[in-house]
């Protein structure tokens, strides 16, 4: 029986302008941006404030954040993904079951579920950055493209590169490439030429790739010294195929979006087949959830806190009770009748 909830927490393509600034005075939120804000200022340099860029719609949109700030783009993301998560589980407490980070998302499932606190996550997403800048890593690229993974694979083969390597598993007909800038536009062109649809995401920061192996060991020091606790409920993991468990676990999550690849499909396939029927993604827009329906099409998919990008952003209080609604896209389908519960009488704290 499907009646199991999970809660989908999307990583470095998910940023959007201004997303949290509806939700500005609840105070799950309140506490996530001062954290991150606060770790934000160990940087050393000058970066845009994550509270800023998620509270005003007017901020740097993604393309423009991620070349000029990659670190305040990663926070950003973190930030947004803690926070939707931490709204959807109090919402729907009753019924998520587990929480599943794609890529860096993880880290804001870890956050969110209390694994680690808000501000040692963004911490461990800084020290990877300076990291980078220690081991010479240069710009990256993540390239989607619109092919199986084994077909994308013999592109690669074909390609004669080492650079490129498949970062994430989506579905059965999306898969997601890593490698140094250069190489992702090199092979954005061979991709194209073979009349494969590609789209660039916005980040021009390296992640799941090899040659991040040092930066990773360098995170895993860092991580060594975080105080892990047990999550308020389970975190799923893409990588085990199974819920973390454990310190040691918990710390090689941390630098998964580093060094591994994300395989998707196979975690909602098995997440389905042991019980999980519905899927709520925890973010300002649908992105998992077209995924979800691709791998998994009787699955009920929603993203209640979905925003009109049309609609302009409530800076005053939000009532008691939520609009957890389902987006315009998942109204065609019914949601179950847990899902009405929830959104009837869900809370956020």
């Amino acid at each position: 029986m499907n009646d199991r909830t999970a809660v989908l927490v999307p990583g470095i393509g998910s940023y959007v302008p201004g997303s949290l600034a509806r939700y500005r005075h609840v105070p799950v939120v309140v506490r996530t941006l001062s954290a991150v804000d606060r770790a934000a200022l160990t940087w050393g340099e000058q970066i845009p404030a994550p509270s800023e860029l998620l509270l005003d719609a007017e901020a740097p949109a993604a393309h423009d954040l991620a070349g000029a700030h990659q670190a305040a783009h990663q926070l950003a993301v973190y930030a947004q993904g803690v926070a939707y998560c931490a709204l959807l589980c109090n919402a729907y407490r009753r019924l998520v079951h587990t929480v599943v980070g794609h890529s860096i998302g993880e880290v804001s499932a870890l956050a969110a579920t209390g694994v680690i606190s808000r501000f040692d996550g963004a911490i461990l997403l800084i020290a990877g950055e300076r990291a980078r800048a220690a081991h010479g890593v240069g710009p990256g690229g993540l390239l989607t493209l619109r092919l199986p993974a084994w077909r994308v694979r013999d592109l690669i083969v074909e390609a004669g590169t080492a650079d490129i390597e498949v970062a994430c598993v989506n579905s059965p007909t999306q898969t997601v490439v890593s490698g140094p800038a250069r190489a992702v536009d090199d092979f954005a062109v061979r991709a194209r030429r073979a009349s494969v649809t590609v789209h660039r995401l916005a980040t021009t920061t390296l992640f799941h790739h090899a040659r991040l192996s040092p930066v990773a060991g360098d995170v895993r020091r860092i991580a060594a010294e975080v105080r892990f606790h047990e999550p308020v409920r389970p975190v799923y993991s893409p990588t085990l195929d199974r819920a973390y468990d454990g310190a040691a676990e918990y710390r090689e999550a941390v630098v998964n979006h580093l060094v591994r690849p994300v395989p998707f499909t196979a975690a909602i396939t098995r997440l389905q087949r042991a019980g999980t029927g519905e899927f709520l993604e925890a973010g300002p827009r649908p992105g998992l959830g077209h995924l979800v329906r691709a791998t998994a099409p009787t699955a009920s998919v929603h993203t209640p806190l979905a925003q009109d990008p049309n609609a302009p952003p409530k800076t005053r209080p939000e009532a008691e009770r939520p609009r957890c609604q389902p987006s315009e896209p998942d109204r065609r389908r019914a949601p179950s009748q847990s899902y009405r519960r929830a959104a009837d009488t869900g809370r956020f704290s």
